[in-house]
């Protein structure tokens, strides 16, 4: 305790470096959480958006549909194991202690023809109930209600701008059947999606799965069952290769694939790369500020060589001499980061209640790029004490190689330098 008194009392014997000092540190702390914040938020969105519209947690499709996936090949269905088809293998997934939902789809490319202008969309035939909850897609109906049963579509809210159309509208799909026929019906626009997702809002529409297997000529299929799990981290993986194995058991062969989350796009994994990355960069950035903390140290053993002499002279230990340096350093790391932290934090939780607009910029994004056009912070007290922890680590880090060369000075050396 009396060295972390003398410690507390050398720091006001140049306040000039000691401030200069807790400003580097708190600044490192306060970009951490800020980067952190922004990085988190972004990519969470990303991967909470994949999830939801595009993967669940798992992907079951057949073997070879991810080849011809972005044909939206409806030759390559999933159709069941058995005579029971496809309504028996929904019921085996839910039955599963895994699963929380189990949602079949059919994805297809349409046409919706109004007047002389014709407009190419993505249709998604679903079921109602099972997609709400997976997806929480009612969330996104900004006029009207999500689907029912019957002939009804749900679509973009700027695709109803672009057609001249309003909710309540009838309007005409034209799509090639599984057969490759031909085929069209007519729909009832029940609800607008208004959700900031150019992939929703601009090309998209939603139909139930019996009028899309009738659209189609599918009965008792789909392109893909997307389930949500209800461990949603480590579960896709530990379920895909479980699934994997009782097909093999029960069929002798793998019959349809099983795809978690994590690998269901070059694009995902790379966000999963880049958040396990952005943590060196955490680092790099309290290395950098605590870089000025390491040439105060220096600068201050240089000073006081002298009195590391005439200290080591009365008695005192290199682990003391050492511990005194530290004291330094810890008051300056712990001061410093309470601030950074106030600082970031006050920042961080701001922009996640009032959001960065980016909507210019995502205007010219790829539709399927599920990013928001504004962006959220992210902001837990988690990501405060991360920053403030790896602050002071560093701190302390550089503060012991400046104290470690001092401790080792010989008192006589000491002693004749000034």
């Amino acid at each position: 305790m009396k060295i972390l008194a003398l410690a507390r009392k050398n720091l006001g014997r140049h306040r000039g470096r000691t401030i200069l000092s807790l400003i580097a540190v708190a600044l490192g702390v306060a970009i951490i959480i800020f980067t952190k914040g922004y990085t988190e938020g972004m990519i969470n969105d990303l991967l909470n958006n994949h999830i939801r519209l595009m993967a669940g947690h798992v992907r079951i499709i057949h073997p070879e549909y991810q080849k011809k996936e972005r044909l939206l090949s409806l030759t390559l269905p999933v159709e069941g194991y058995t005579d029971g088809g496809l309504d028996e293998m929904l019921a085996q997934l839910e039955e599963m202690p895994e699963t929380r939902v189990v949602a079949p789809r059919i994805k297809f490319g349409a046409l919706v023809p109004k007047d002389e202008k014709t407009e190419g969309v993505l249709g998604v035939a679903v079921r109602p109930q099972a997609e709400e909850e997976l997806a929480r897609i009612s969330q996104y109906v900004g006029e009207g209600r999500w689907l029912q049963k019957g002939r009804e579509v749900v679509v973009g809210s700027k695709f109803l701008q672009e057609m001249g159309l309003e909710v309540g509208d009838e309007i005409t799909v034209v799509a090639n059947s599984a057969y490759g026929s031909l085929r069209a019906r007519s729909y009832r626009v029940v609800g607008a999606f208004a959700s900031g997702l150019k992939y929703l809002d601009e090309n998209t529409i939603y139909m139930t799965l019996p009028e899309g297997q009738d659209l189609l000529e599918m009965p008792g299929q789909a392109t893909e069952i997307l389930l949500g799990l209800k461990d949603g981290d480590a579960g896709p993986i530990v379920f895909a290769e479980k699934y994997s194995r009782w097909q093999k058991e029960k069929y002798g062969q793998e019959v349809y694939t099983a795809v978690p989350w994590q690998k269901s796009s070059p694009l995902i994994e790379t966000a999963l790369i880049e958040k396990a990355v952005y943590h060196e960069i955490y680092l790099l950035i309290a290395v950098l500020s605590a870089f000025v903390v390491f040439n105060t140290m220096m600068m201050i053993v240089n000073e006081r060589r002298r009195e590391i002499g005439m200290l080591k002279a009365l008695g005192m230990t290199r682990r003391q001499i050492i511990g005194l340096f530290l004291g330094e350093g810890l008051y300056i790391s712990v001061i410093g980061g309470l601030m950074g932290v106030a600082i970031g934090g006050a920042a961080t939780w701001y922009l996640s209640q009032n959001p960065l607009d980016f909507s210019a910029i995502m205007k010219t994004l790829d539709k399927n790029l599920l990013f928001y056009p504004k962006i959220y912070f992210s902001s837990n007290v988690a990501d405060l004490f991360y920053a403030f922890f790896v602050g002071v680590v560093v701190t302390l880090i550089a503060s012991f190689l400046p104290a470690r060369r001092g401790s080792k000075l010989p008192p006589s050396e000491a002693l004749r330098s000034l």
